[in-house]
């Protein structure tokens, strides 16, 4: 067992995993190279080099093409018209949508035969050596009859896919990007761990109808899986739903709920704009449910924006009392507690400094030019004496600042709270509103922690003056109660996201 012969097992390893990250290490391993490699003793690491392709045409070409997800029992397919006028990394963007993939993990080109693979984003980023996929246009390679190119999508998994050239003609100005015209059975589900484990998988989902009634080795996707899925569900129509997803079409579809002319927040369309495919449908849905909802009445605005009335109704017209050390005199100060719905029955409410939440308002005030400070009283600005008298400025004020942010993240987070709350969504409790919002932010792909890898937790929210607002939660720090969903509080997220809705 010991002789001469028997390969050093330990230094073999040892040169295998040098220099290799852990996707080449799976890609080695499952193409069989690590063990022929223990086998004959030997290991010829690939350094992947530029791959040679033809120049673009010069007319772009319309071609069908038939992808079909290797080792897939039974097999599972797309058959595709594709405009050849686009490069890899957009080709990329279209099987994605096509197959019904998510996006959320690496994937890599390669012409049959070639070990060199194309560079994606990642790649270029790790300073890779090779063609990056965003510098070669799809007619680049496919071009004829019978051409071919392998996609893979999770070099974990290791979903690989086979595009073959059925016909070519040349492509007119009404054709498509890309277009489905047939096809079979649902992509597999994200990371199950590869086409083998899915076979199995998939046969047992058509014996028991029910994800839900999955057991055995499958026991643990039971809950995990959609309800809904179902291996054998395909439609041409849901795959070019997807396909006129791709792009800037996406955003132009969020953002065309709205009517003609309609003004959107810019902070909204900074997140729309940003908006991966597999939420461009959720996005969707909540503004139709936001601007379908009926306009608030004067009285149920007056309702929600009860705090700052109660303070500039008080101011008006002479001001509110301050003490020589700047609060709010007391008489004052009980008033505001006890008229504007902010006393949630612990203290007695007469003194701004013990009293966070009649301070708070009245920062708010001040902040907002409402009210302005001049020496011992709280007097009532121009815009503050417009906005006492009509509820409409007052909701515009409002509205109009709740979108602000110190960072991208937090107006993002902004944009979703208040998406959540146009649309009527019910939350019992905040804690389950904050972990909406945080999912959604992870969704889009906000990371946190010391290398930005953890997804976003409620914790690291900042929605205070959104769940204090609008939200009706006047303790927002401490408790969850209030008009969540009521027509005024509809009414005022609606408007900060589309002011002129």
């Amino acid at each position: 067992m010991g002789g001469s012969n028997q390969p050093d097992i330990d230094a073999l390893v040892k040169q295998i995993i040098a220099g290799r990250n852990p996707s080449e290490l799976l890609e080695d391993l499952r193409r069989g190279r690590i063990l022929d490699s223990l086998r004959t003793g030997s290991f010829q690491q690939h350094v992947n080099k530029p791959v040679a392709v033809a120049a673009p045409l010069d007319e772009p070409l319309l071609l069908t093409i038939k992808v079909e997800l290797e080792d897939s029992e039974p097999l599972i397919w797309r058959r595709l018209q594709v405009r050849t006028d686009m490069a890899l990394d957009a080709f990329h963007d279209v099987l994605q949508d096509a197959m019904g993939w998510s996006n959320s993990h690496l994937h890599r080109f390669h012409i049959p035969g070639d070990r060199n693979y194309f560079l994606n984003e990642f790649d270029v980023g790790e300073g890779e050596n090779g063609t990056p996929e965003t510098d070669v246009r799809l007619d680049q390679i496919l071009r004829a009859k019978g051409d071919g190119l392998n996609y893979e999508y999770d070099l974990g998994d290791g979903w690989e896919h086979r595009i073959v050239v059925e016909e070519v003609r040349t492509a007119t100005p009404d054709d498509k990007v890309a277009n489905c015209v047939a096809g079979g059975r649902r992509c597999p589900a994200e990371d199950v761990g590869g086409i083998g484990f899915f076979n199995d998988l998939a046969a047992e989902l058509r014996r028991v109808k029910n994800p839900q009634l999955l057991s055995g080795e499958f026991e643990d996707l039971a809950h995990w899986l959609p309800a809904d899925y179902d291996p054998d569900d395909f439609s041409v129509e849901d795959a070019n739903f997807a396909l006129s997803m791709s792009g800037t079409g996406g955003a132009s579809a969020i953002l065309d709920v709205a009517a003609d002319g309609v003004q959107r927040a810019p902070e909204f369309e900074a997140l729309v704009g940003r908006c991966p495919r597999h939420l461009i449908g959720e996005l969707i849905l909540l503004s139709s449910e936001a601007l379908r909802a009926a306009p608030a009445t004067d009285v149920e605005l007056r309702e929600q924006l009860r705090p700052f009335q109660t303070m500039l109704d008080l101011a008006d017209p002479d001001g509110i009392p301050l003490t020589k050390a700047g609060w709010l005199a007391p008489d004052a100060c009980e008033h505001v507690w006890n008229e504007s719905g902010l006393n949630w029955g612990y203290g007695k409410g007469n003194r701004e400094q013990h009293t966070p939440e009649v301070s708070q308002l009245r920062r708010d005030c001040v902040t907002l030019k409402l009210l302005r400070k001049n020496r011992e009283r709280l007097l009532l600005t121009p815009l503050g004496r417009k906005a006492g008298a009509d509820v409409g400025v007052l909701s515009s004020v409002i509205a109009g600042s709740l979108l602000r942010g110190e960072t991208e993240m937090d107006r993002d987070a902004n944009v979703l709270a208040l998406l959540l709350l146009a649309a009527g969504r019910p939350f019992e409790r905040r804690d389950d509103f904050e972990d909406q919002v945080a999912n959604l932010l992870t969704e889009i792909g906000w990371r946190t922690g010391d290398y930005a890898e953890a997804p976003v937790h409620r914790h690291e929210l900042r929605l205070y003056r959104i769940e204090r607002i609008v939200a009706g939660d006047p303790n927002a720090a401490f408790r969850w109660t209030g008009p969540v969903g009521s027509a005024g509080a509809r009414q005022l997220a609606k408007e900060a996201l589309w002011p002129d809705a």
